[in-house]
């Protein structure tokens, strides 16, 4: 599936400016303290998000790396001179073992090539400031795994009309069981682009009610107004109030879902909202059309033949997505910290931090250096039907 837009979205935006805990010193002190945050990020094309498709965008790595102010200053201080690089234990044929980094501005450094990041992999972070010992992190990347679609027979209600019987799938499950921790949050697409969505709800076991409302979602909307003559409209309605009525009791978690250990081929239920109604027709799918395969002509002179193409738009569903955090554990050690201690997470965790009440795995500094894999999963119709 060839994608016709490109979206960058970050895990965690590493800009931490504007609520780091304010330490008493001048701001000109060579001592300042030095915040670095680094997330290796591995996001797959969104146009992969079907089941087990993995392909990787290549891209470069940032670091934010600054001194922690002083009661003086305006802002951070960014670092603009130093030596920044990351060792890898392993790499890909070709590539070299040594990630380096040029600085770019604003206290972001930049790899100088794009890359991806290999899975079960140890990297050590080095930063050299003239005059001051190097400061040091080291993080393990995650290993790489799969989500599986899991049927249950399960038959809800009976159509006489059309004589046929409509069973629940329970879509998402993972291929293998694994202690690391997973976070989910949800979109859904406008005509502003990519919106997040307030609330999602789950009933995986493992789910963390550390962000549970007093919400439920029986409590969840459709807004905006429903073409009638639109079925991707009556779809959306249709999925999303017979999930209701099924689901009413599971309560609302605030902005996303952490899931504290994946258990293998155990499926769970997973929706969001509040969603729109898509008017996809009347937004003309708002431009987004597959181009794919539909017949082949033959060529004369060359004696082959040539595929010919056509435009399919996108099924409903593909507007609404679930994007999957899979992060280390020195990540979501530093993240369950940041929201446990009053933050409260917003557009994926753009999380600020506290010199004094958050971890950190940064010898001689703050900050963070984790891993993070992302994989965007459509909202699955929960329902198939046999005659």
């Amino acid at each position: 599936m060839k994608a016709t837009f490109t979206i960058s979205i970050l895990f965690l935006t590493v800009v931490f400016t504007g609520c780091v805990e304010t330490i008493v010193m001048d701001p000109h002190d060579k001592n300042l303290p030095v915040a670095i945050h680094c997330v290796l990020s591995n996001p797959t094309n969104e146009a992969t998000i079907f089941y087990n498709q993995t392909t990787i965008v290549e891209q470069k790595q940032s670091i934010t790396i600054q001194y922690v102010k002083g009661k003086s200053e305006q802002d951070y201080l960014p670092v603009e001179n130093a030596e920044v690089y990351i060792c890898a234990s392993k790499t890909l044929q070709g590539t070299d073992d040594t990630i380096r980094f040029v600085y770019v501005g604003d206290g972001k450094w930049e790899s100088e090539a794009t890359l991806r990041i290999l899975d079960e992999t140890k990297y050590t972070l080095y930063v050299n400031i003239p005059g001051r010992e190097t400061i040091w992190a080291e993080t393990v990347s995650q290993p790489y795994r799969a989500l599986g679609l899991h049927l249950m027979e399960e038959y809800l209600e009976y159509d006489e009309e059309k004589a046929r019987e409509s069973i629940l799938r329970q879509p998402y499950c993972f291929g293998e069981s694994d202690d690391s921790p997973v976070w989910i949050f949800a979109q859904e697409y406008t005509p502003e682009g990519w919106i997040d969505l307030d609330y999602l709800v789950t009933d995986n076991p493992f789910a963390d009610d550390m962000n549970i409302t007093g919400k439920h979602f029986s409590e969840l909307e459709i807004t905006g107004n429903q073409d009638m003559d639109d079925e991707s409209d009556y779809r959306l309605r249709y999925v999303f109030e017979t999930s209701k009525r099924m689901m009413h009791d599971i309560p609302l978690h605030k902005g996303f879902i952490r899931i504290r250990k994946a258990e293998a081929h155990s499926p769970f239920f997973l929706h969001a909202g509040p969603i729109w109604f898509l008017n996809l027709e009347a937004n003309d799918y708002y431009g987004m059309y597959d181009e794919r395969l539909v017949d082949y002509d033959f060529d004369l002179e060359t004696q082959e033949r040539i595929p010919v193409f056509g435009k399919f738009q996108w099924p409903w569903n593909q507007y609404v997505r679930f994007c999957f955090h899979y992060v280390n554990s020195d990540l979501d050690e530093y993240l369950r910290n940041v929201y446990i201690h009053g933050y409260k997470s917003e557009n994926y965790l753009t999380a600020l931090y506290s010199t004094t009440n958050t971890v950190t795995n940064i010898h001689g500094g703050v900050g963070v250096f984790g891993c993070d894999t992302l994989r965007y999963v459509l909202l699955i119709d929960p329902f198939i039907y046999v005659k």
